[in-house]
């Protein structure tokens, strides 16, 4: 997705997921990670907001609330309201979110990721959960197939997005 918007002469930017160095040097996310963790996405992300036209990241910020209500079993959401609260603060002040979900056709790879694939399908379920019921958006679904089909669909949906609004 980033590549391609690149390529056209999009002003676009890539934020990576934070915490993905954590996975690699087997660091566990703890309880009380998320809040910090949510803080680290966001600030990588807001720093953007007004200086490039899109920002593509595979982790965004919000996924720590899901992530926490996940691995502490519903015990603990308030990550989650959190990102909520900062992700409404950011659409008032003129951000747009575009939430593409992107389904996994393909064998799943643990390298990097503390999940397996019963876990991480679990993770994929609560994130259409809560964009669906949590904040009222409803997800783009693609299937990933071969990346550079599902980066022309998404670039298809954004551009048709953006000149319905």
């Amino acid at each position: 997705m980033f590549s391609e918007l690149k390529k056209r002469g999009s002003s676009v930017e890539l934020v990576r997921e934070y915490c993905k160095n954590w996975a690699w040097s087997d660091r566990s996310v703890n309880e009380w990670d998320y809040l910090y963790l949510l803080g680290k996405q966001s600030s990588y992300e807001s720093l953007l907001y007004g200086k490039v036209n899109y920002l593509v990241t595979d982790s965004p910020f919000i996924l720590a609330g899901i992530y926490q209500q996940v691995n502490t079993k519903g015990k603990h959401s308030y990550v989650l309201k959190a990102a909520k609260e900062f992700m409404q603060h950011a659409e008032s002040n003129g951000i747009t979110y575009l939430n593409i979900h992107l389904y996994r056709d393909f064998p799943y790879d643990p390298r990097g990721r503390w999940e397996n694939e019963e876990e991480a399908v679990a993770v994929d379920e609560a994130i259409s959960d809560t964009l669906i019921n949590g904040l009222g958006q409803e997800p783009i679904v693609i299937a990933s197939g071969p990346r550079s089909h599902a980066a022309l669909t998404i670039l298809t949906l954004l551009e048709n997005k953006l000149e319905s609004t």
